[in-house]
């Protein structure tokens, strides 16, 4: 490969991958990158500065994939946090509710003694 030529190749690579992180967009597939740059795969490894440029853009990648799994992570975890917490204050209400219905019976069923005393003068209990 000629001087002149691995320069191209290197200034190609350097606008494409530029042109990739101005976009916030993540390539990691060599082939990809190499089509898109007119080149062979290989260019990648073989040229010196290629290949220094596309591990640190690789690391750039790989870094920013493992700090989105990390939020991903983190957002997933107080989704679950949350959802925990609204089912158990849901069965709480749910139990009160049981406790409210159970009194509303028990205060329909005085009122309905109050009624009959009222009425007849009688008490329902002899």
């Amino acid at each position: 490969m000629s001087k002149v030529l691995g320069e191209e190749h290197v200034r190609r690579l350097r606008g494409y991958l530029n042109d990739l992180r101005a976009n916030g967009i993540r390539v990691s597939n060599a082939t990809e990158v190499a089509t898109a740059c007119g080149f062979d795969r290989g260019v990648l490894y073989k040229n010196p500065r290629c290949r220094e440029l596309w591990e640190e853009h690789v690391r750039i990648a790989g870094d920013a994939s493992a700090t989105a799994e990390r939020v991903i992570s983190r957002q997933s975890e107080q989704q679950s946090r949350r959802i925990r917490e609204l089912e158990q204050k849901n069965a709480d209400l749910e139990e009160k509710l049981r406790e409210a219905n159970a009194e509303v019976s028990r205060l329909r069923i005085f009122e309905m003694a109050y009624d009959h005393t009222a009425s007849t003068g009688r008490d329902i209990m002899p």
